[in-house]
């Protein structure tokens, strides 16, 4: 597994709040047939609890699971909307949407 890195040059060593937060990340996507028109909601509650829900039928109604540390959701935040996001695409199509809400 790889070790989740801070902005620092120094690497954490993953504690196990961490591994059981990569796990059930990792569960709750495997298997799923996530076709175009999914949606996904990515709450962060607080920096240590993020709760992920997922619905191919509208807006989801129920949480799917929960993601409690600080390091994994800090480490997903970065991948999602950082620097160099792994969806330019999502990034920008949630800041459109913000736009949209906060006008």
């Amino acid at each position: 597994m790889k070790q989740i890195s801070s902005s620092s040059s120094k690497k954490k060593k993953n504690t196990a709040d961490d591994e059981s937060a990569i796990s059930t990340f990792r569960n709750t996507f495997q298997g799923r047939d996530l076709k175009q028109g999914t949606c996904i909601l990515l709450t962060w509650v607080e920096a240590s609890k993020m709760l992920i829900s997922i619905s191919s039928t509208g807006l989801p109604a129920d949480i799917d699971a929960e993601i409690r540390s600080m390091n994994v959701n800090w480490a997903l935040y970065d991948g999602f909307f950082g620097g160099n996001p792994v969806s330019p695409t999502l990034k920008a199509s949630v800041v459109e949407g913000l736009t949209m809400m906060l006008s």
